[in-house]
């Protein structure tokens, strides 16, 4: 890091790492921060098996200019939320959240508001 504020704090410049397998600790993590993982596939099918093997599912992008096989690659893979040809971001027009090790249900719009509900449930028998 060349800013002397920077060299001793928690902070990664963007960076992409490629050539690790999947047992690499990076590939294991889930790295908050402009960094990302490179895996080389032959296939979608090999892509989605890859993504889905991960412990985390916070969010995921495609791109792709087929929308239909976006659509079906989306409902495939284990993730909170899945963005089709833009960036991952967050927003409250939508509910977000993850899965697996990413997360504990939905927050923002209406999914979050039911999140923050406290619910009863009574269940009543007639007495005859």
């Amino acid at each position: 890091m060349d800013d002397p504020e920077l060299r001793n704090g928690n902070f990664f410049d963007v960076m992409m790492l490629e050539g690790m397998n999947h047992d690499s600790e990076s590939y294991r993590e889930e790295l908050f921060g402009p960094v990302f993982n490179l895996f080389k596939v032959d296939s979608s099918k090999e892509a989605l098996d890859l993504a889905n093997k991960s412990d985390y599912g916070l969010a995921s992008t495609i791109f792709t200019d087929d929308l239909e096989k976006a659509q079906a690659a989306a409902m495939r893979l284990r993730t909170g939320t899945v963005f089709v040809n833009d960036v991952v971001a967050s927003g409250s027009e939508y509910p977000g959240g993850g899965i697996k090790g990413s997360g504990y249900g939905r927050e923002c719009f209406s999914d979050g508001l039911l999140g923050t509900a406290n619910r009863k449930t009574i269940i009543r028998k007639n007495a005859n």
